[in-house]
């Protein structure tokens, strides 16, 4: 294999309304390396042209324009999703069963 031919990450391949993280180094007085760098998420709302996308994000509501190698895809891991559902299921026939046996 050739140096050149590794595969590399694309960058400008988000889409409007999808979930990221948004990369915001630490900067001022009294800020440590051990601050949280990673903001998010937030959501794409369009691009604004030169691999920069406007970006809202969810928990402040601000809006601001970012590059994107400051961007990353946010997700939540499908299998940890389905095995949280049936955890709840369980409990909840747990308790129902636990129930019937008092009545």
């Amino acid at each position: 294999m050739y140096y050149n031919q590794r595969k590399v990450r694309r960058r400008g391949a988000f889409a409007p309304n999808q979930l990221i993280w948004v990369y915001r180094p630490a900067r001022g007085k009294k800020i440590t390396k051990f601050g949280h760098r990673w903001r998010g998420p937030g959501q794409i709302m369009e691009p604004a042209g030169y691999d920069n996308y406007k970006i809202k994000m969810l928990d402040s509501g601000q809006e601001l324009v970012t590059h994107c190698s400051f961007l990353l895809p946010y997700y939540y891991p499908q299998h940890l999703l389905e095995q949280m559902a049936r955890d709840i299921a369980l409990d909840l026939r747990e308790e129902a069963t636990g129930a019937a046996d008092i009545d």
